[in-house]
C-alpha cells in the first residue's frame, strides 16, 4: 500500500515539478539549483521504492522495509525542497509585484507634485491676471476723468455735452463697478468713457480752434466791432444803414462782403441778425424798420453764398428794438 502512495505522490510531485519549472526564470541560478535537486531526490526515491519491490520478492522483508524507509526520506526531502522552490519563486513574484507598485507610486507622486505646481502656477496667475485686471479698471478710470476734465477746461461754451454726459455716465457705472469688486466690467465701462471724453476732447478743441480762428478773422473790420459772449461771436455796427433808413451804407458793402467770404465755410454756423433803433419813431414803426433792416441785411447775405438755413429767425420785444440804433450778426458755432 506504501509502495503505491508513494509512487503517486512521486508522480504528482514530479508533474507539479515540471510544470513550475515551465513558469519559473531559467536564469535564476539558484531556483534552478533547488528545481535540479528535488527532481533528484525524487528519482532517488523511485529508486528506492524499485528496490524494496525487488527485496520483498526475494523475501528479504526487513532490507524492503529499510529501502521503504529512505525513500520516503528522500521523497521528503525533495518535497521541501519543491516547498522551498515554490515559496522562493513566490517571494520572488511578490518582491516584483512589489517593485513594480513601488516605482507606480513614485510615478504617482511624481504626477501629483507636478500638479500641485501646475497648481500652485495657475494659482499665482489668477492672482496675477486678478491684479492685473484691477490696475487696468484703476487705470482706465484714472484716464477717462482726466480726458472728461480735459474736454471741459477747453472752453466751456464750446465742449460737447452730450458726449461728456456719456462719458461721465460710463465713468459713473464703471466706478460702481470697480467699488463693487467687478474690475472687468468695470475696465469695459471705463474704457467706453474713454473713447466718449476723447471725442468730446476733440471735438471741444475743433470747435474752439475753429470759433478763435473765425473770431481772429472777423476781428478787424472796417465798421464792425467784434465780440465773444459764450459759445458766441457778436458782430456790432452802428452805420451799416443810412439813418431811419433800410438801404445799406455804401462803404459798408466791402465789410459784408467780407464777413460773407468769411463765415461761408462754417456750414455748423447759425446766424442770427438783430435790429436796434432809436426812440425817433413809433414801437409799430421801429418794429417795420427792424425787420425791414433785417431782411436787407438777411438777403444780402444770403446772395453772397450764405445758406438760407443758417439763419435765426427771432421776434423782439419792444423795449429790445427801441434800445439804440445798430445793427448785430451773433454767430453760434
Amino acid at each position: 500500500m506504501i509502495n503505491t502512495k508513494l509512487l503517486l505522490a512521486s508522480c504528482i510531485i514530479i508533474a507539479a515539478l515540471f510544470v513550475e519549472s515551465i513558469k519559473s526564470d531559467e536564469k535564476d541560478l539558484v531556483t534552478g539549483s533547488e528545481n535540479k535537486i528535488a527532481v533528484e531526490k525524487i528519482n532517488e526515491s523511485l529508486a528506492f521504492i524499485e528496490k524494496s519491490n525487488q527485496e520483498k520478492l526475494s523475501g528479504n522483508l526487513l532490507k524492503s522495509q529499510q529501502y521503504i524507509k529512505i525513500a520516503e526520506i528522500k521523497l521528503e526531502t525533495g518535497q521541501s525542497l519543491l516547498r522551498s522552490y515554490l515559496i522562493k519563486a513566490k517571494t520572488a513574484e511578490l518582491e516584483n509585484n512589489l517593485a513594480s507598485i513601488r516605482s507606480k507610486n513614485l510615478i504617482i507622486k511624481e504626477e501629483f507634485r507636478n500638479n500641485i505646481a501646475k497648481l500652485k502656477q495657475f494659482k499665482d496667475n489668477t492672482t496675477l491676471s486678478e491684479e492685473l485686471i484691477y490696475n487696468n479698471s484703476l487705470n482706465n478710470l484714472e484716464s477717462a476723468l482726466s480726458l472728461i476734465n480735459d474736454a471741459e477746461k477747453v472752453d466751456a461754451t464750446v465742449y460737447s455735452s452730450n458726449l461728456l454726459n456719456k462719458a461721465y455716465t460710463h465713468y459713473q457705472k464703471a466706478s460702481d463697478n470697480h467699488n463693487k469688486g467687478h474690475y472687468e466690467e468695470s475696465a469695459t465701462y471705463s474704457e467706453q468713457s474713454i473713447e466718449f471724453a476723447k471725442q468730446a476732447l476733440q471735438q471741444s478743441t475743433n470747435k474752439y480752434k475753429e470759433k478763435e480762428n473765425l473770431r481772429s478773422n472777423l476781428s478787424d473790420i472796417f465798421g464792425f466791432t467784434s465780440d465773444s459772449v459764450n459759445s458766441s461771436i457778436i458782430l456790432s455796427s452802428e452805420d451799416v444803414f443810412s439813418p431811419q433808413s433800410s438801404s445799406i451804407r455804401f462803404d459798408l458793402y466791402p465789410s459784408l462782403d467780407k464777413i460773407a467770404g468769411t463765415i461761408k465755410d462754417y456750414e455748423d454756423l447759425k446766424i442770427e441778425v438783430k435790429l436796434y433803433n432809436n426812440s425817433f419813431k413809433s414801437s409799430n414803426k421801429n418794429m417795420a424798420l427792424s425787420n425791414k433792416q433785417k431782411d436787407t441785411i438777411i438777403g444780402y447775405l444770403i446772395s453772397k453764398g450764405i445758406n438760407e438755413k443758417a439763419f435765426i429767425e427771432k421776434k423782439y420785444t419792444t423795449k429790445e428794438i427801441t434800445k439804440q440804433r445798430k445793427i448785430e450778426i451773433i454767430l453760434n458755432n
